[in-house]
């Protein structure tokens, strides 16, 4: 729970916190000499001591399976994102890292359980981007007006959005014939439905709705319609 206010003081900080901070600076006669503290380190030398932290028993055939997964994903997105699946099974084995050494600073193992959470984090951040690179990134103008469109639809959530609400957002930018196409193009691609829906109140509202934001109870009209 999120505490604004917290009754701790800055200046009283608990002892065994500042003592398990010390040991990982390597506190020894009053300076700090370990590996995790940055002002001791130097170009020409290794830190020391380097610690490697170990996979649990079968872990490392988790993550080679969950790599070679991501990266047989190239086949099906599109070839300016596949960079993009290169680093995912580095950034899962970066967060197990990270995970482990918070677990046991001293003995760190990467154990199934943190590597499968490790694995599961980084590819939902991929679909997240690769989501947000499909609905927000246009290859020259007219499709940023497609996507703008399409984006001030979806916004609306369930409310839906009437014709003259969008003519408001778009403030003229967009002129008549054109947005016409692209509200032609939303709904034939199915991304956008022109629907009817009967209110608590008895009224009926014709709105657009995103696909994924239609009423249930929402009737479509076809495209054909008008």
């Amino acid at each position: 729970m999120k505490v604004r206010r917290p009754p701790n003081s800055i200046e009283n900080i608990p002892p065994a916190l500042s003592d398990q901070v010390a040991a990982l600076l390597g506190l020894s006669a009053g300076k700090y000499t370990g590996s995790f503290c940055a002002l001791t380190a130097k170009s020409d030398e290794k830190p020391f001591p380097i610690m490697t932290v170990e996979w649990g028993l079968g872990v490392d055939d988790i993550f080679e399976d969950f790599d070679d997964r991501i990266r047989s994903m190239r086949k099906t997105v599109d070839p300016q994102y596949r960079p993009i699946l290169n680093r995912v099974g580095e950034n899962a084995a970066r967060l197990a890292l990270i995970v482990a050494v918070g677990c046991n600073p001293k003995e760190p193992i990467i154990t199934a359980e943190i590597q499968q959470w490790a694995n599961a984090v980084a590819e939902h951040s991929l679909l997240v981007i690769l989501q947000g690179a499909d609905e927000n990134v246009a290859d020259n103008d007219r499709a940023a007006e497609y996507i703008r469109v399409r984006r001030i639809i979806s916004r609306k959530g369930a409310r839906g959005i009437t014709m003259r609400d969008i003519l408001k957002s778009i403030r003229g930018s967009i002129d008549k014939r054109r947005l016409e196409d692209i509200m032609s193009m939303l709904r034939r691609a199915r991304e956008v439905h022109l629907a009817s829906l009967v209110a608590d109140s008895g009224q009926t509202k014709i709105r657009y709705w995103s696909a994924e934001s239609l009423p249930k109870a929402g009737a479509i009209i076809p495209p054909e319609a008008g």
